[in-house]
């Protein structure tokens, strides 16, 4: 629940007066808002409600997730006191739904343990057939409401994430943290805010546009200085890098239909580069001989993205294995494959105890990308970031692909491929 959506249409800004009006008659004031008080009021119920009827348009029940915590609140236009009244307020309405989060305790942890808990699922939120009745009373229709509300812009939207962690066999993802404010943030914010300029003064077709935000990884680690994570990602939840490559080759910049360059074996790449290892000889890096291309592939991924060598075959990458159609016999274990892969890359076998971490790839990978959308924009080509590909105009496909491969080369000092997917021909 990002707070980012407001009421487009003149429908949408009376509904939200009208639920405004509704909520401060079912208060129990004594005294009246101070002029800021009421302004700060109305702005908190309008980024409000905006964002639960937006909600409307997903797929997974309405829900939106927003941690509580006043820190949480630090760098939004809404704080936590003012969130909480207003949220609450609909929810006496019966205009809004809560779903308290919680945190789970470590079983593992002595009494005294102050990290005996580990962070849990935030507190949801959702907009309730009461609300939807009564913004459609006024005119706004639950099938028009990506017309009724919209995202604003954000330019320079710098955010940083603590350290995941793990509760058995489930992923808690790092929270939110304060950025702050220094040099090397303004430096990253003015660098965001310059692409998103020009980017926003392009044509797309196929999804909204509201920009790019960036976020880090990593933030609470001792030896974090903005070299951990720093990916671009597409604010909204209605934009391209949620679709599948088949539909985002089918959205078109200025007019014009696109091209998407994949960079190959990006993480694994770079690390050759960073630790100045040769890349092994072959056409195809991922070819072993004896073992399938996709199982490779899918061990490496699942290593790179780890801290270590998994004992065992992780989820996701059984997940890959079984959609690619491969038969995995049993006895091909996790760390037997690790046998083979080690053979062939050198670079990876001190993995775990090597000092560079999937953070650190990520942040020198989006670094390259940025560069290269930075240098096409110049040369007055769009470029869209889907981590670790670029989508632009297909009349740039070949300078945007040179350009591509010569910073990734010129940072990393090892070879680059890429692959280039065109929409299907009808």
């Amino acid at each position: 629940m990002a707070l980012d959506k407001y009421p487009h249409s003149v429908e949408a800004q009376q509904a939200c007066k009208v639920i405004t009006s509704e909520l401060q008659a079912a208060e129990e004031r004594v005294r009246r808002r101070k002029r800021k008080d009421q302004v700060n009021f109305e702005t908190a119920v309008t980024l409000i409600v905006s964002d639960l009827m937006d909600a409307t348009t997903l797929t997974d029940g309405w829900w939106l997730y927003r941690s509580v915590r006043r820190e949480a609140f630090q760098d939004s236009r809404v704080k936590a006191d003012i969130f909480l009244q207003v949220i609450r307020g609909l929810c006496g309405l019966g205009y809004a739904q809560e779903a308290l989060g919680g945190n789970h305790r470590n079983e593992f942890a002595e009494p005294d343990n102050p990290n005996q808990w580990h962070a849990g699922d935030a507190t949801r939120f959702r907009a309730t057939p009461a609300m939807i009745e009564k913004v459609a009373s006024l005119g706004v229709a639950l099938a028009d409401i990506l017309h009724h509300f919209k995202s604003s812009p954000r330019l320079d939207q710098i955010r940083l994430k603590s350290s995941s962690s793990r509760l058995k066999q489930h992923k808690i993802n790092g929270r939110n943290m304060k950025v702050p404010i220094e040099e090397r943030t303004d430096v990253l914010k003015a660098e965001l805010k310059s692409l998103n300029r020009y980017l926003l003064q392009q044509e797309f077709t196929g999804f909204d546009f509201y920009g790019l935000r960036r976020i880090f990884n990593e933030g609470d680690r001792e030896d974090f200085d903005w070299n951990m994570g720093g990916r671009l990602y597409a604010i909204s939840e209605h934009h391209y890098q949620r679709l599948k490559k088949a539909q985002r080759l089918k959205i078109k910049i200025n007019g014009e239909a696109v091209v998407e360059i994949d960079i190959n074996a990006s993480y694994l790449r770079i690390l050759h580069g960073l630790r100045k290892f040769p890349l092994p000889a072959g056409r195809d890096i991922y070819a072993i001989k004896g073992l399938s291309r996709v199982i490779v592939k899918a061990w490496i991924t699942a290593t790179l993205g780890h801290t270590g060598f998994h004992r065992a075959w992780p989820s996701k990458a059984i997940e890959a294995i079984e959609k690619a159609g491969i038969v995995r016999p049993k006895s091909m274990t996790a760390q037997r494959v690790q046998e083979k892969v080690l053979e062939r890359f050198p670079v990876l076998h001190d993995w775990p105890t090597c000092g560079i971490r999937w953070s650190h790839l990520m942040h020198d990978e989006s670094e390259a990308v940025i560069k290269t959308m930075s240098t096409l924009s110049s040369l007055r080509i769009p470029a869209l970031p889907v981590h670790d590909s670029i989508i632009v105009p297909r009349s740039a496909a070949e300078l945007a692909t040179n350009t591509l491969v010569e910073t990734l080369e010129g940072k990393f000092g090892v070879p680059f491929k890429v692959s280039i997917s065109r929409p299907r021909r009808r």
